[in-house]
């Protein structure tokens, strides 16, 4: 369900006279006749909002695009479900932050790749054992596994997430920010998400101190990123985009930004996939 729109917050870029003056070619600010529409759900440390305050890295992104495009931006909040179909539609919003690629998406959205990332398996750490891993998750039929509606998983985890929901062992929610906080409450008994979700959680949320994340090694690692609507936007404008987001990878602002949110390693690791995808 569509969080109450409009939800929506409309930001200036700051555009800097000294950066304009300095600034290559390619970084020239085009002006856009209208602001950029920005499907965002609360998803970790990439976005949230709280008594007003804004913050995430898929925001610092943004607000470094619209910088560098010399446009404005509407963030408008929905769940992930509705930001994607709002892309196959090509209504409501112009790209969609922190998605992961799919040949369904591909048909109606141009991906640009903006991080590399892996999931990890989070379970209590009664459960933590050495050797403990998805596959003995799986096996013992007392267990649950929460699943966040609009995922891309690996073939490795769908295989195992499809035995689970035959099994009757499998709940689905479609707000991100309640997955940790449902964990913590015994909703559930583990949860298959990405670093984004829990490396800030996991240290503020009480109750959260006796989660441990798992690395699930079977599962490779994967590129996220944004969608361009091929509806909302024409071709020109897409690589336009395109272009301005690859310039925040090679020029290392898009580390920079990712330094603020992961521990050094997360952060060059996501930052760490080669230009193009």
């Amino acid at each position: 369900m569509m969080l109450s729109l409009p939800r929506l917050f409309r930001a200036l870029p700051a555009l800097a006279l000294t950066a304009a003056l300095h600034a290559p070619a390619w970084a020239q600010p085009p002006g856009c006749t209208a602001p950029l529409r920005v499907g965002i759900s609360p998803l970790g440390v990439a976005y949230s909002r709280q008594g007003g305050e804004v913050k995430g890295y898929d925001f610092d992104l943004i607000r470094e695009l619209s910088r560098r495009l010399g446009c404005t931006y509407d963030l408008i909040e929905m769940n992930r479900v509705r930001i994607f179909q709002s892309l196959e539609r090509g209504e409501l919003i112009d790209l969609a932050t922190s998605a992961s690629r799919t040949p369904e998406r591909d048909q109606h959205a141009l991906f640009v790749p903006m991080a590399q990332t892996r999931d990890y398996l989070l379970v209590h750490k009664r459960l933590a054992k050495p050797d403990f891993d998805l596959n003995s998750f799986v096996a013992m039929p007392e267990l649950k596994l929460g699943v966040l509606a609009g995922s891309n998983y690996s073939s490795f985890i769908v295989a195992r997430i499809a035995v689970l929901n035959r099994q009757g062992r499998i709940e689905t929610t479609t707000q991100a920010d309640s997955l940790i906080p449902r964990l913590v409450a015994g909703r559930y008994d583990g949860l298959v998400t990405t670093p984004a979700y829990f490396v800030a959680a996991l240290r503020e949320l009480p109750g959260a101190a006796d989660i441990r994340a798992l690395p699930i090694p079977e599962s490779e690692p994967y590129l996220s990123g944004l969608y361009l609507s091929r509806k909302t936007l024409d071709e020109p404008r897409r690589q336009q985009i395109r272009e301005a987001l690859q310039s925040i990878h090679q020029d290392g602002t898009l580390l920079r930004i990712l330094r603020n949110y992961f521990p050094e390693a997360m952060a060059r690791e996501r930052a760490g996939f080669k230009p193009g995808g």
